[in-house]
């Protein structure tokens, strides 16, 4: 197989996917997208099959968390507006 035959089926395989990456985002806009949002808030079944939709790690010890946190020394709303991001660039 040629380089240039190479080149353009890697170019090709790379194009399909971002054509299939493209077309399978979920907009607001889409019917269907609404649809699996008003079932999953108001039909029941779909409430109880998410509640129950989580990882089971077989064999792994259970660690019991406390009902009861002490009381914050600090505000949400002033944790929130102290909020700074830093990057460290080197």
């Amino acid at each position: 197989m040629s380089q240039d035959k190479r080149l353009l089926e890697k170019y090709h395989e790379e194009s399909v996917c971002e054509l299939f990456h493209e077309n399978s985002k979920q907009y607001r806009s889409d019917l269907q997208f609404i649809e699996r949002i008003i079932a999953s808030t108001v039909d029941p079944r779909m409430q109880m099959i998410m509640a129950n939709a989580h990882k089971h790690y077989h064999g792994t010890a259970i660690i019991p968390l406390p009902q009861e946190y002490p009381r914050a020394k600090i505000s949400f709303d002033r944790v929130i507006l102290g909020r700074r991001s830093s990057r460290n660039f080197g």
